[in-house]
């Protein structure tokens, strides 16, 4: 019998990894989604969760902006681009924009 993780002992895991920088998909899931076999990703609070109890200090998310019915509003964004921290460094990719990661 298989049975899911909770995300507690999913925090566990990925912190055994000691990861630095994580590429997170932000595009959310609901009741709308799932009705319409959309598949959905996490939601901004879950990665925040993520970065935060497994001491992830960099992240990038991705999985927003692509199709109208599937996505994070611009002002879910901007409240996300006001949790950049010096504990955590929060990089919203932009279209034509290089990024280099140093460590």
């Amino acid at each position: 019998m298989h049975t899911a993780l909770s995300y507690r002992t999913v925090h566990e895991k990925i912190k055994e990894f000691n990861i630095d920088l994580a590429l997170l998909p932000i595009n959310g899931r609901d009741e709308y989604r799932l009705s319409n076999n959309i598949a959905g990703n996490f939601k901004i609070p879950e990665v925040l969760e993520i970065c935060e109890v497994t001491g992830i200090k960099n992240l990038i998310v991705h999985h927003f902006g692509m199709f109208a019915y599937n996505t994070v509003s611009n002002d879910e964004l901007e409240q996300l681009k006001k949790k950049d921290s010096r504990s955590l460094r929060i990089i919203i990719p932009e279209v034509n924009v290089i990024y280099r990661i140093r460590g």
